[in-house]
């Protein structure tokens, strides 16, 4: 019998199963695109809007509603803030440009600091906001980043469990440091605890808008710094999201962090 060609078959199956993939990546990127463009563009109308409006109030000089307004127009900037940050972040990630600096950090005054930061964003969700953060521990880390990965941990605790306390903890043992962050919204069901750490995953029982990157930003950042960040959930009584890190470098300093 003789033999089969089966080469350019094999190669005509391979360039269509190639071909397929670029297209669904074109189709996600484009997808993605869309996505950005509408997540950006949400927080600039009343940005826009606001801003057209205080030109009308500035001639009437009613000073209550003006600064109603500029409470409106420093809410929606901190949202588009916030949302091109991460658009920025899941950049440098996938690009593989996303390296962390090294360099000496008090470690507890970092925490209380980006704690106390989100207080009126705390205030304005309603969430009465709890600190316990041990003082004086110092290390050596990227300031930027460890702010970076606290501030999608408040801000999905303000989301979810919007009306309710957030509570932050850090405690130190041995070489590790732990921060916990808990909010008391609906929680999160154990068959989703995993995948929400994904990109683009968001927990189904929730209509918060979002992308679904601010987790996943976080757990890239957590891995960067040898560390890992893990969920404790219950549903109907709240999460909490820990991340634990190696404490390296610098000996413990006198701080004031409470």
């Amino acid at each position: 019998m003789a033999d089969i060609e089966v080469g350019p078959i094999q190669d005509l199956a391979h360039a269509q199963a190639r071909i397929a993939e670029l297209e669904a990546a074109v189709k996600s990127r484009e997808n993605f695109i869309a996505s950005v463009g509408h997540e950006l563009r949400n927080p600039l109308v009343p940005i826009v809007l606001t801003v057209e409006r205080l030109r009308d109030l500035a001639a009437t000089g009613d000073i209550e509603r003006i600064r109603r307004s500029i409470d409106i127009l420093g809410k929606a900037t901190e949202a588009f803030t916030r949302r091109t940050t991460q658009m920025l972040d899941l950049a440098r990630i996938t690009s593989g440009s996303f390296a962390l600096a090294e360099e000496a950090l008090d470690i507890s005054q970092c925490i209380a600091d980006t704690v106390e930061r989100h207080a009126d964003i705390a205030r304005r969700a309603g969430c009465a906001l709890q600190t316990r953060i041990e003082a004086g521990v110092a290390g050596r880390g990227d300031r930027a980043a460890l702010e970076q990965l606290l501030d999608n941990l408040l801000s999905n605790a303000f989301k979810y469990g919007a009306g309710r306390p957030v509570c932050v903890e850090f405690s130190t043992g041995g070489t590790q440091g732990c921060v916990q962050v808990r909010d008391r919204g609906a929680g999160i069901p154990i068959e989703e605890q995993g995948r929400i750490f994904g990109l683009f995953e968001r927990a189904r029982n929730h209509g918060a808008p979002g992308l679904g990157i601010g987790l996943w930003i976080a757990a890239q950042i957590a891995a960067a710094m040898r560390g890992n960040l893990g969920l404790q959930s219950v549903p109907g009584d709240g999460a909490t999201f820990i991340l634990t890190f190696p404490l390296t470098g610098d000996p413990a300093i006198p701080g004031t962090a409470q």
